[in-house]
């Protein structure tokens, strides 16, 4: 069956009224689709899930860059940067795995795969802009300060702003 493009103004639309949805995931995956789309404000609405002070709430972003490589882009690096400064742990939030038959179940500790949601951010940036570190990127580690100060160095280097603060602690989208 042919499909039939559909312009990015028109996904905008359809997708706008999912923000305001009674699901939290699904209001996160809107935002996440918004941004994806390079709807103004968006990313603002992002680092807002990404702030989340509630356990249950920073999960589904979280999930979302873990899950789905389509996030993992230089665009996106930004919103990613003040997570390397959040101390939440990660085996706290419950990650949760999606199996090829549409059924989820938890993540076993052999399967967790960033300890805290700062470890999380520093992979993925380190990934995504192929930054060149002088130590070994690992599933189940927490990275030194150190190794953190030296991503950040980086990422100033290659013009990011970098800031030691996490996202201000909110209550999610």
């Amino acid at each position: 069956m042919a499909q039939i493009p559909v312009p990015p103004e028109q996904r905008i639309v359809d997708l706008k009224p999912y923000v305001g949805a009674k699901d939290y995931g699904v209001r996160v995956g809107a935002v996440f689709g918004l941004a994806l789309l390079d709807d103004p404000g968006s990313e603002e609405l992002m680092v807002h899930a990404l702030g989340s002070g509630v356990r249950g709430k920073k999960e589904v972003p979280l999930m979302i860059f873990y899950q789905f490589r389509a996030w993992r882009t230089p665009k996106f690096v930004p919103v990613l940067i003040p997570v390397l400064n959040d101390p939440m742990p990660i085996k706290d939030i419950g990650l949760r795995r999606y199996n090829a038959d549409g059924s989820e179940s938890a993540m076993t500790p052999q399967e967790l795969r960033y300890l805290r949601a700062r470890d999380y951010a520093l992979n993925i940036i380190v990934k995504t802009l192929k930054i060149d570190v002088p130590f070994k990127l690992e599933d189940d580690v927490t990275y030194s300060k150190e190794q953190r100060e030296l991503v950040k160095q980086k990422l100033r280097d290659l013009g990011y702003t970098v800031t030691d603060e996490p996202h201000p602690v909110t209550n999610g989208v």
